[in-house]
């Protein structure tokens, strides 16, 4: 094969045209620099500190070659992004700097996956202004958008996700070492990132037997084209994982085990406010994931999505009338990046908190089938083309209006969106469901006493720890007027959120409250 013509079979070949180049690149160019005016906007969450010490704990093992003294979780929980997040991070001059840097690179890294997916909507529909409206929509997930900026576990991972899909679908089309090395590193890393993402290298390695068994070739063909590609991938996947997992340098075998047991069962036994009512993490229904979905999606999109899951599934139901193979294993591929995350985490009980950003990788996929659903749309045979688009374009226009509002009008505070399905208004809302369970409010709370009182010391209260989580963000000028007590005794002000709280306090002296459409999620009282 040529050079050029090897260049043709890479994904990103598909964006060389000029029809789609304008619209896609104009958007992504207003998405990046929506972020850089944005991402100082946020506080600190609640697992941020941590998240910080994960990448120091794997720096320190890589640097002194044993395991620092922290909490056994610390090292088995994936620290590829850390590391990179630590890394550049780490040197800040001042805490509110490095805590700002890793917003920044927290949405650099989803900035990279929304290219990524624009690439691999493009590469398996063919169709370009479907990766437009694709790339645009997870943009315009608020909660998705939000998180893309302090939540460096399942933000990231799902970027890796999506390069992971990509790279995965681009391999099982036409095998190849090459292929093999880059779509095995690309599982190794995202499974570094977090270890829910063995399920890629599963999905190829069952995809590339199904395609060798169908194929009918000489066996000497297939080891060659099918076979060799394939065990030299296990052998990069197993190779990245022990490469990017420090904990798995020592006593390989022993630690995956417990990197496999933490996936299953993560040690955390608190609990959710769900339908009303607070369950354990640990006993959720099987009905949580797909309500979570539902109530914190833009209706557009579930209405899409409905309709695009049923296109897929009548598609794979009439085998005869859609003979492609490669259709049809993307189908099913698509369907598996879907729900397959989702029915394993049943199938293990495993513990699930914080609404569904533990399957927030999940969401990319349910967007692909909400373009399967605008695309079958699309393809309506009615009598006036004009009409058709038209209606289409009132349909998204009109379905983005209420996201797009409520991402403006509370920013930034996007984390709290919820759609109609959860509730009539946000009160309502409120009584059934956990609201800032990030803690980012607190922020605001520490910034409203710092507006109200002149004095140069000041002492506050917090009834979770995000109020004193929050204090690293602000610039050291403010930051010095504040000091955190565990004393309501002698604390001059106490700051309380909402989360497994959702009625009044009975604290008078409210001097500061955020509301969010209508509920309040977080309050501070002047005690003294």
């Amino acid at each position: 094969m040529s050079p050029s013509s090897y260049l043709k079979t890479i994904p990103y070949q598909i964006f060389i045209q000029k029809s789609s180049l304008a619209a896609l690149a104009g958007l992504y160019v207003l998405i990046f620099l929506t972020g850089i005016l944005v991402y100082r906007d946020y506080g600190v969450s609640w697992d941020e500190f941590e998240q910080i010490g994960i990448g120091a704990a794997n720096y320190q093992m890589i640097v002194q070659r044993e395991p620092p003294k922290v909490h056994y979780t610390t090292l088995y929980y994936g620290p590829f992004f850390e590391l990179i997040l630590y890394g550049l991070s780490s040197q800040q001059p001042d805490s509110s700097l490095l805590y700002l840097r890793r917003h920044f690179l927290t949405f650099i890294a989803a900035f990279s996956g929304l290219l990524a997916f624009g690439v691999l909507i493009r590469y398996i529909t063919k169709k370009r202004w479907l990766a437009f409206w694709g790339v645009l929509f997870l943009f315009l997930s608020p909660r998705i958008f939000a998180d893309s900026f302090y939540n460096s576990k399942d933000i990231p991972f799902m970027a890796f996700f999506i390069v992971g899909c990509l790279t995965q679908i681009w391999f099982l089309d036409s095998p190849s070492l090459l292929k093999a090395v880059l779509h095995g590193i690309i599982c190794a890393t995202a499974i570094a990132t977090r270890i829910s993402a063995l399920i890629l290298p599963v999905l190829t390695l069952i995809f590339l037997e199904f395609t060798l068994l169908l194929k009918r070739q000489e066996w000497r063909i297939k080891l060659q084209q099918y076979v060799f590609p394939g065990v030299l991938f296990i052998l990069v996947v197993v190779g990245g994982i022990v490469l990017f997992y420090p904990i798995l340098w020592t006593m390989t075998w022993q630690n995956f085990r417990i990197i496999l047991q933490l996936m299953r069962h993560y040690p955390w036994d608190g609990g959710n406010l769900y339908l009303g009512q607070i369950i354990s993490a640990t006993r959720v229904p099987w009905h949580y994931i797909p309500v979570w979905v539902a109530i914190t999606t833009p209706p557009l999109y579930v209405l899409l999505l409905l309709i695009g899951s049923g296109t897929v599934a009548a598609r794979l139901g009439k085998i005869r009338q859609f003979p492609d193979l490669t259709q049809r294993r993307n189908d099913l591929l698509l369907l598996s990046w879907s729900f397959l995350p989702w029915l394993v985490v049943v199938l293990m009980g495993s513990e699930l908190y914080d609404g569904w950003r533990h399957l927030y990788f999940i969401y990319p996929g349910l967007l692909l089938l909400v373009l399967e659903g605008l695309n079958s749309l699309s393809n309506l045979k009615i009598p006036y083309p004009r009409l058709k688009k038209a209606l289409l374009g009132f349909m998204i226009v009109g379905g983005l209006v209420g996201p797009v509002s409520f991402m403006v009008r509370n920013h930034p505070f996007e984390n709290l969106y919820f759609n109609f399905l959860a509730g009539s208004s946000m009160a309502e809302i409120k009584q059934n469901f956990d609201m800032d369970y990030w803690g980012l409010a607190y922020r605001k709370g520490l910034e409203a006493i710092l507006d109200q009182d002149s004095r140069e010391h000041i002492l506050f209260a917090s009834d979770n720890p995000p109020g004193r989580l929050n204090l690293p963000i602000l610039p050291p000028e403010q930051r010095k007027r504040l000091e955190y007590t565990s004393n309501l005794q002698t604390a001059n002000y106490y700051l309380v959120g909402y989360l497994y709280h959702p009625g009044e306090y009975p604290f008078p002296g409210e001097v500061y409250s955020l509301v969010v459409d209508g509920a309040k999620i977080l309050t501070v009282f002047r005690l003294r």
